[in-house]
């Protein structure tokens, strides 16, 4: 389980520090999503530390 919640936890700030790829992904999958969405999302998930805090994940 541990193992699941730190890749998790990878896989979110890789997402956070470079979100094109994922982005790339979702509009695939839901081709209604738009990028200004995308970027409200990704702006909303920052400023309400949803996903970010300061415990680091080795």
């Amino acid at each position: 389980m541990q193992r699941f919640v730190d890749a998790s936890i990878k896989g979110w700030y890789s997402y956070l520090e470079n979100p094109q790829p994922g982005n790339q992904l979702i509009k695939k999958d839901n081709p209604e999503m738009t990028d200004e969405q995308l970027v409200y999302s990704i702006q909303k998930l920052k400023q309400y530390g949803i996903i970010l805090s300061d415990a680091k994940v080795n």
